[in-house]
């Protein structure tokens, strides 16, 4: 199993978000490891043939590049 997809910096800055919205740190950081890498994988692969417009793309590509739980370490 690989290592969680957040460096341990911010797993504890997000461990008081997890418990303040009342879910277990250990389910979402789970779920994290389960689905991003594989979604970048998959993304990374297949974005050029999604019936998608190019700026659509882009926003995707700029909102992945700023949202803390979809990063690939």
């Amino acid at each position: 199993m690989s290592p969680p997809i957040l460096k341990p910096s911010d797993a504890r800055a997000w461990s008081s978000y997890f418990r303040r919205v009342g879910l277990a740190k250990a389910l979402v950081l789970d779920t994290d490891m389960e689905t991003v890498e594989p979604f970048h994988l998959h993304w990374n692969e297949d974005k050029n043939y999604l019936p998608l417009y190019p700026d659509v793309v882009s926003k995707i590509e700029n909102h992945l590049a700023t949202a803390p739980l979809a990063s690939v370490s």
